[in-house]
């Protein structure tokens, strides 16, 4: 490369090798293994409430029914919001890969994988124009607040 040309910018990938191929192929690893982990974790809690169906619950027990639910709630949660938050970010890029568009879109869809609020903005926006898939993925980021406290809902015990 020649110092006083100045640099010219491509769009074409650069030509990837064995070694970026299989580094490119573990990077979605990750949420593909979190979004396993979190459906097994929402069958797991299923099993512990059909399981625990009609019995009695016992007082001198050191773990109830209601923590085990938590436990697992509380996991599925974390790990499904790992899982959408990662593909929210990735998206980001492919969506600018494909055509220019404005850095507020940018912004509000790097926004929307940190949390909550910046869903709940790139959801209600008027003005993103973006792709059907960052507008799921917040809407996911959403659904996982309300996980916990719907899980709690599901045990009833009875006293005898």
């Amino acid at each position: 490369m020649d110092p006083s040309q100045p640099y010219q910018y491509t769009t074409q990938p650069p030509r990837s090798n064995k070694i970026s191929q299989l580094w490119n192929s573990w990077l979605w690893a990750f949420e593909a293994v979190a979004l396993i982990l979190s459906a097994l974790q929402l069958m797991g809690m299923v099993g512990v409430l059909a399981y625990f169906d009609g019995r009695v619950a016992q007082t001198s027990a050191v773990i109830t029914p209601n923590t085990i639910v938590s436990v697992l709630s509380t996991g599925s949660k974390a790990l499904l919001l790992s899982a959408a938050t990662g593909c929210i970010g990735q998206s980001n890029w492919v969506l600018f890969a494909d055509q220019t568009r404005r850095l507020l879109d940018f912004e509000m869809v790097a926004d929307a994988s940190r949390g909550p609020l910046g869903s709940i903005r790139l959801l209600f926006s008027q003005n993103f124009r973006g792709g059907l898939l960052v507008r799921l993925g917040a809407f996911i980021t959403l659904l996982t607040i309300a996980l916990d406290p719907f899980a709690q809902q599901l045990v009833k015990l009875k006293n005898m």
